[in-house]
């Protein structure tokens, strides 16, 4: 036999039983996806941003509070001729004007632009949370999806171990048998072919395993490591009637809650652009200093000092249809967004009832393989018993052997594709976090 195949092997199944690995749990890769995630952080960011937009003086409703100064130096030479016939020549004439001044302005009517502006802020802000949470869901299954990816290699890998423990103790069988004259040459062939088969099987899901460790610990927003465990045990809840996850859809379904978000911003939007055919007035008050020295003129200084105030009336009778073709865009705009709420229900609707028939088809077919298995199990038992007596044939050995293992296989991945259904109901649903940081 190649004995390097089961050195190696053997190297391999006590490096990895022997490495001090970390546990990560569940509900701890969670928390700290929900922390430092890279897409979370940045939909978190953009949440804030979309709250700074929504400030009232953003939009225009608070007044505007300015302060402002000036200094003109001028050196010229000057010729001048006064109504009275006198006459002034100054070469090198200075002139100096300075001036400083505080300006209050505030826009008492636009048409509610500045209002319409402020609540359509405000709802954008709101549909940017609930996307924020959408990131947050999605985030949340793909670690959930990836964590049990990494529980299902591990056990794939238990099952791999014990597939070569089984060809390694039947290969020496064949051997000892072999060297006492009692066995073939062909048996033993043929058991060193399957431990071969199942330790290139181990190698694989290794690798498998190695892989989606990486892949979790990104979704961490981690350095690829793979020297860490995870929880194998699966735990489901009680399945609810479908209607109950599709009513509590139309409540809580993130999507869902962004579509009626973006829906009303653009009814406000509607408002701001008409707002164009509304007068606009404002209110402007401050305090000013002026003052001019020259050396050329009547006068060798002037200066101001004082309160003022004012009112301004603006109404663009005519802007080339500018307001007309604002407000037809946004009218499109409502109407687009109304489809895209309706699209969104009944896709949710068809995702739910989806989501539904495969988590409940999932459930039957993990309790037909956990059937299986213990079928597979006793059947490997009884013909492990005859193959030890010589009453079977290696041939039939290792199917029962193969038996096994693939209900194991397939148990293992039915419970998982079963979990990540509910996960995906729950998110359906709105259920799947219900505090959103």
């Amino acid at each position: 036999m190649n004995k390097s195949i089961l050195i190696c092997t053997s190297l391999l199944l006590a490096t990895y039983s022997s490495m001090a690995q970390e546990f990560v749990s569940l509900d701890s890769a969670v928390s700290r996806a929900i922390r430092e995630n890279h897409g979370i952080v940045i939909a978190r960011n953009n949440t804030e941003i979309a709250s700074n937009n929504a400030r009232p003086g953003v939009s225009g409703l608070y007044p505007t509070l300015s302060v402002g100064g000036n200094l003109n130096y001028t050196n010229n030479n000057t010729d001048q001729e006064f109504v009275t016939g006198q006459t002034q020549n100054v070469d090198g004439a200075q002139t100096v004007q300075s001036g400083a001044n505080v300006t209050l302005s505030y826009t008492l009517f636009d048409g509610m632009r500045n209002w319409n502006s402020y609540r359509q802020a405000q709802t954008l802000e709101d549909a940017s949370i609930a996307n924020r949470r959408l990131t947050i869901e999605n985030t949340v299954v793909n670690v959930i999806s990836q964590y049990y990816e990494v529980a299902r290699q591990e056990q794939n890998l238990n099952v791999a171990k014990e597939a070569i423990a089984i060809s390694l103790d039947r290969y020496e069988r064949a051997r000892l048998r072999k060297e006492l004259g009692a066995g073939v040459t062909l048996d033993l062939l043929n058991a060193e072919v399957d431990l071969n088969r199942d330790s290139v099987t181990y190698r694989t899901t290794y690798t498998n395993l190695q892989n989606a460790k990486r892949n979790l610990t990104t979704l961490l927003a981690l350095e690829p490591r793979t020297n860490f465990s995870v929880d194998t045990i699966v735990n489901f809840s009680i399945l609810q009637p479908m209607e109950v996850f599709k009513n509590a859809a139309m409540d809580q379904n993130a999507a869902l809650i962004a579509a009626h978000r973006n829906q009303r911003a653009n009814e406000f939007a509607v408002g701001a652009a008409r707002s164009g055919y509304m007068p606009n007035l404002s209110v402007n008050g401050g305090y000013a200093y002026s003052r001019t020295d020259a050396e050329a003129g009547f006068l060798n200084y002037s200066q101001n000092l004082g309160w003022n105030a004012g009112l301004t009336l603006r109404w663009n009778l005519w802007d080339g249809q500018a307001t007309q073709t604002r407000t037809d865009n946004a009218k499109l705009q409502v109407e687009n967004s109304k489809r895209q709420t309706l699209n969104t229900e009944q896709q949710l609707m068809t995702d739910i009832e989806n989501a539904y028939t495969t988590y409940v088809n999932a459930l039957y077919v993990m309790r037909t393989e956990e059937r299986n298995v213990a079928t597979s199990q006793l059947n490997f038992d009884r013909t492990s018993e005859s193959f030890s007596l010589g009453q079977v044939t290696n041939t039939t050995f290792r199917e029962a052997q193969l038996n096994l293992i693939r209900s194991k296989a397939a148990l293992l991945n039915a419970r998982y594709t079963a979990k990540i259904a509910e996960i995906r109901l729950l998110q359906l649903s709105g259920n799947l976090i219900q505090d959103q940081p």
